[in-house]
């Protein structure tokens, strides 16, 4: 947990939704709010996890962890165009939409649930597989321990 909260270790991908319940139920929508920073490109929908990651540790933060968090994660472009690249590198052509990596929290256990967003519909799997091997080196490089399900 704490290379999700306190290191940029994700910070390679955007806050599509995040809920925390804890006294109250926290929810941050992560769609920017172009008209209140002008930084973002048009193109940009949702806040990289780098700029919100602060203040959603600030919400959870304290004596009593929350009951349960979940994070909804969209791969930001740089890595979103390096899955497509391997993608077309292997001779596919997919009409992906986004990959999403969900995380969820109970107290006991933190969860992540790799997947991908289709802009039409395929039976093709090799995305997921790509996605789903992406996700792994990535849990692999940060040295934590998991079990792949």
């Amino acid at each position: 947990m704490k290379e999700l909260l306190s290191s940029d270790s994700f910070d390679g991908f955007c806050l599509e939704n995040a809920v925390v319940r804890m006294e109250a139920t926290y929810e941050i929508d992560g769609r920017i709010n172009s008209s209140f920073r002008k930084e973002y490109a048009p193109e940009d929908l949702y806040i990289p996890w780098g700029k919100i990651r602060p203040r959603f540790y600030d919400i959870i933060k304290g004596r009593q962890t929350p009951e349960s968090f979940r994070l909804v994660f969209q791969a930001g472009d740089v890595l979103k165009q390096s899955v497509l690249q391997t993608l077309t590198d292997h001779g596919y052509d997919l009409p992906v939409h986004a990959f999403v990596l969900n995380i969820f929290y109970d107290r006991e256990t933190l969860k992540l649930t790799a997947g991908v967003s289709y802009d039409g519909f395929t039976l093709e799997k090799e995305a997921e597989k790509q996605w789903d091997a992406r996700v792994l080196s990535h849990l692999d490089g940060l040295d934590c321990g998991y079990e792949d399900l």
